[in-house]
């Protein structure tokens, strides 16, 4: 049986995003995810129109903005009470590939020790460049440069593996 998979995806009046997000997220070809949408507050009208489009997606409204952290950790709860193998936390403003999802479980199934994982983030939905495969942060000079090739990545990972740092766009745990 597949692992199952909760995305949670925080929503505060950025319909079109939102949107453009939750149809890519549903365009996923790995089969056994849930998608929690988690209106940090919103406009009503704005919600009810998503609520309209997305009839599938659990919803779950705040009555006030939490915020990233507060947002998503509520989301995270009840994947959680729900019963989920995978959360995977992800920005309304960001697309998925079709096959992000299952290469996310199948890595982190064949990697019992990595417990965070984010994938390379692209801008634009054509550009093959990576705008982010992590950050370099060095807490003595406070030089942070974001990581945008493989080839950087595994350098910066054999001398320094302890100072990579990954955005919140797109969490896997």
């Amino acid at each position: 049986m597949e692992k199952s998979v909760f995305i949670i995806i925080l929503f505060w009046n950025r319909l079109e995003e939102t949107i453009e997000c939750l149809e890519s997220v549903f365009n996923s070809d790995y089969p056994n995810y849930h998608v929690i949408v988690l209106d940090n507050a919103s406009d009503a009208d704005k919600s009810k129109l998503l609520l309209q489009k997305f009839p599938n997606v659990k919803y779950v409204r705040s009555d006030k903005n939490l915020g990233f952290t507060g947002g998503n950790n509520l989301g995270c709860e009840l994947a959680i009470s729900e019963g989920t193998d995978y959360l995977f936390l992800f920005n309304n403003d960001a697309t998925l590939q079709p096959d992000t999802i299952s290469k996310l479980v199948n890595f982190a199934e064949s990697h019992e020790r990595v417990g965070l994982i984010s994938p390379a983030v692209k801008s634009g939905n054509d550009s093959d460049e990576n705008t982010y495969l992590g950050t370099y942060l060095d807490l003595e000079t406070t030089k942070r440069v974001n990581i945008k090739n493989y080839q950087e990545l595994n350098e910066i990972d054999q001398q320094n593996p302890t100072k990579i740092c990954i955005w919140g766009t797109a969490l896997f745990f």
